[in-house]
């Protein structure tokens, strides 16, 4: 399957206001990785009989794991928008959004500060996150 990065991007925009749960991976609710989760399962490109492990709301890097094993790894020098970035606190990837406008910063995320998923700007660093990786969903084309 083919996907744009502008498809990507307005699945990002069509969850904001979702309400955050940890651990939601449906529309009712979702936390940054059930955002990237949901979102691969509506663009048809989540992959069959998923499971991702419980993991914990403080940083102990294990959801990094999904984001190796199912999406194709891309140059965190070279932002996209669409791309999936993981963000790590304290060393430890944990956190993960969606790239809408790298000149801007602008990224969708499920945040848990705000109990819903918002449009958030992220220029490098924001409250003691930083950039750990990028990725692509499966399929997906510059356009």
């Amino acid at each position: 399957m083919t996907l744009t990065r502008s498809q990507i991007v307005a699945k990002a925009y069509s969850f904001i206001g979702t309400p955050w749960k940890h651990q939601g991976r449906t529309r009712r609710s979702v936390d940054c990785v059930g955002l990237v989760v949901a979102m691969a399962d509506e663009l048809g490109v989540l992959p069959p009989n998923l499971e991702i492990p419980p993991y914990r709301r403080v940083p102990d890097g294990s959801v990094e794991s999904y984001f190796q094993k199912h999406m194709v790894k891309a140059s965190k020098y070279d932002l996209k928008p669409g791309m999936v970035l993981l963000h790590s606190f304290m060393g430890s990837p944990f956190h993960a959004s969606v790239m809408v406008d790298p000149a801007t910063g602008a990224i969708i995320h499920g945040f848990a500060r705000h109990r819903k998923v918002v449009l958030d700007l992220f220029k490098g660093k924001k409250a003691g996150m930083v950039l750990h990786a990028a990725y692509d969903y499966t399929g997906v084309q510059d356009g």
